[in-house]
């Protein structure tokens, strides 16, 4: 059922759940929905008697209200109000009807349970304009690769496309507090930060959701805590965007960007030992230490890689950990570990590498959005060492099944 009050006087009166299940339905479709005793019998097959004494169970739960009237002879509308005599106002004709018929309406309880169910649209229908959800979406979630939107459609199973700039595919989610929520998706064409600050623009400019999740994979640093793996949620960005190539090969970065908001990373940091705890995923790919391909002849450096990862893996899968720390973003996909390690001399609290969160920070920024920003980032690898099969789909799922479970349990 869509709205709790029906749900539990369903379970309290199991002889009139039915009748409670079809009243759920046509209220949940429409707020406005007038309902009429002898119709709803007529559907169930029911007696009328039994139908109004749920409805009036219905009314003393506080969810409905009753409405007394008369039925137009003339035209058969019904007309609110019990005095006798007048006129009706649908064609004019006097109402000569004696008896009075109950109607049952939503009360203002009812129709804010009736909000909070559909997710705020006001209806379990899809609409098919995109103003219809704008302001009321929670989470939008934008992915990169086709195996990170896989991963997101999977929890968030696609129920509607609406178009604005762009198609976005709608989802409603149950929370932990068992409130119903409006998610979005989308996921970008090309990878890099200009397409992250396109998209991730329109996509605010369209819905105004009240968060946008980035969520996909990302390279860990081979200078942070975070390895294969390993989930990261990004509380700061450090934009590497511009950079200045020195004659020697070096580069000088100018190192925008900025924190997130203040109050989402300290939700995050309060959730994450529940996220610890409560997300397992299995089908991690084994590691094996001794046969590992690096990138560098940086040995110390390969010496600290190796040894992260034997005190990790010691050559068999391990679980997921959770971090909350700064992610790098850089328009180049970041292959050398010595521009790496230049980045990270300055700084070095950054766990994680990606291509997109500068480009959505400047676009959740720009313009007086209002709209909250975080990156959920799987380590599919670490900069320095060759990719390991099977770390890159392993890694969709981990950021899915964690932005899944984040969303359930955040509240804004």
């Amino acid at each position: 059922m869509y709205l709790p009050t029906f749900e539990r006087l369903a379970s309290e009166h199991k002889s009139l759940a039915a009748i409670f299940a079809l009243v759920d339905a046509t209220v949940a479709e429409s707020a406005q929905a007038l309902l009429e005793p002898y119709a709803l019998a007529s559907e169930l097959g029911e007696q009328e008697s039994r139908v109004e004494s749920a409805l009036d169970v219905s009314v003393r739960a506080g969810v409905l209200r009753r409405q007394d009237g008369r039925v137009c002879s003339a035209c058969g509308q019904w007309q609110q109000g019990s005095a006798a005599g007048g006129d009706c106002t649908q064609c004019q004709a006097p109402l000569r009807s004696r008896r009075i018929e109950a109607r049952y309406r939503l009360s203002d309880s009812g129709r804010a349970e009736q909000l909070a169910a559909t997710g705020g649209v006001g209806t379990i229908s899809w609409l098919p304009t995109i103003l219809a959800y704008r302001g009321k979406v929670r989470v939008a979630i934008v992915t990169i690769k086709p195996e990170e939107e896989d991963a997101i459609l999977h929890k968030f199973p696609s129920q509607h496309i609406v178009r604005g700039q762009r198609p976005y595919q709608l989802s409603r989610a149950t929370t932990a507090a068992r409130e119903t929520i409006l998610v979005a998706s989308v996921r970008l064409t090309k990878q890099g930060n200009l397409e992250a600050l396109t998209v991730v623009g329109q996509l605010i400019d369209d819905l105004a959701p009240t968060c946008v999740l980035l969520v996909g994979i990302g390279g860990a640093s081979p200078f942070g805590d975070a390895v294969l793996g390993d989930v990261v949620f990004g509380n700061h960005v450090h934009d590497l965007t511009v950079a200045l190539d020195n004659a020697d090969g070096s580069k000088e970065f100018a190192g925008e960007g900025g924190p997130m908001a203040e109050s989402l990373v300290a939700a995050v940091t309060s959730l994450r030992p529940t996220l610890q705890a409560n997300v397992k995923v299995d089908g991690a790919p084994a590691v094996d230490v001794d046969a590992l391909e690096y990138t560098t002849e940086d040995n110390a450096l390969n010496k600290k890689i190796r040894e992260r990862l034997i005190e990790r893996f010691g050559g068999a899968a391990a679980g997921t950990r959770v971090h909350v720390g700064p992610i790098l973003s850089s328009d180049a996909l970041m292959k050398n570990p010595l521009i790496a390690k230049q980045w990270c001399e300055t700084r070095r609290d950054a766990l994680g590498i990606d291509m997109e969160f500068a480009g959505a920070y400047r676009a959740s920024r720009a313009g007086g959005r209002t709209s909250l920003l975080l990156a959920i980032r799987a380590m599919s690898d670490i900069v320095g060492v060759k990719k390991g099969e099977g770390w890159v789909r392993h890694a969709c799922v981990v950021a899915a099944e964690y932005a899944y479970e984040f969303v359930r349990r955040w509240d804004p």
